[in-house]
């Protein structure tokens, strides 16, 4: 029978491949959950009929989605230095780690 190790997975993914998976899936989606959000609230600020509530929510929605953007292309920015340099914290490491910084 084998062990089951408690020690962290070593990554799967090299930092080009996670950057690239990123960028191509999840920078995307959030990007464009962004625009969604902003169109839902061009068109409630437009609509006499719209609720405070709605107008309240979308603004949430477009807060959010730009924080997300924002955030998102942090991360891409040092993936993208993890793919010039990779070191021992990487980028792609400390995520394989789930986020623990230390080796």
């Amino acid at each position: 029978m084998s062990e089951i190790s408690n020690e962290p997975a070593e990554p799967t993914l090299s930092a080009e491949q996670l950057y690239r998976e990123l960028h191509d899936g999840l920078c995307q989606n959030i990007t464009a959950s962004l625009f969604f959000a902003q169109n839902l609230r061009s068109r409630l600020r437009k609509d006499e009929r719209s609720d405070e509530v709605l107008l309240t929510l979308a603004d949430s929605a477009v807060n959010a989605a730009t924080s997300a953007v924002a955030d998102m292309r942090v991360l891409l920015e040092k993936l993208g230095n993890d793919r010039k340099d990779p070191g021992e914290t990487s980028v792609a490491k400390t995520l394989a780690r789930g986020g623990e910084t230390t080796p």
